[in-house]
């Protein structure tokens, strides 16, 4: 988890902390209609009513979704920073596989590389082995 960019993947416990939000407000939900007589039939609730329960549905539905999305995003984050650990990254490869000679001055791989460099070496995006 830590060996990839800092910031990149914050974003996943407040989101995880609004789909737990979203997953109490759809049992709290629940159980209010389901407490709620009608007022026409009170031997009936409004989780008796299709309305109701597909709202329940939808909403359920939307936080599947959004849980899915987070699971998934994180275990793509962390084969990301697996392969940046193993050298398995594509410009990990590419640049070991090409040959020392593109790597003089002047040669676009060497810019390239110097380029990504800059980008890998300061101490908040800095891969840690």
């Amino acid at each position: 988890m830590y060996a990839g960019r800092a910031p990149s993947f914050f974003h996943g416990e407040p989101a995880a902390v609004m789909i737990g939000i979203a997953y109490a407000v759809a049992d709290a939900y629940a159980r209010i209609v389901a407490a709620r007589p009608l007022l026409m039939d009170p031997d009936r609730t409004r989780s008796d009513l299709h309305d109701y329960q597909r709202h329940l549905g939808e909403a359920l539905g939307v936080i599947h979704m959004a849980e899915a999305l987070l699971r998934q995003t994180a275990e793509d984050w962390m084969e990301a920073c697996r392969r940046n650990v193993s050298g398995e990254a594509p410009w990990g490869i590419l640049f070991r596989t090409v040959g020392s000679r593109h790597a003089r001055d002047g040669e676009r791989m060497q810019r390239y590389f110097r380029d990504a460099a800059t980008y890998w070496t300061p101490v908040h995006i800095a891969l840690i082995p």
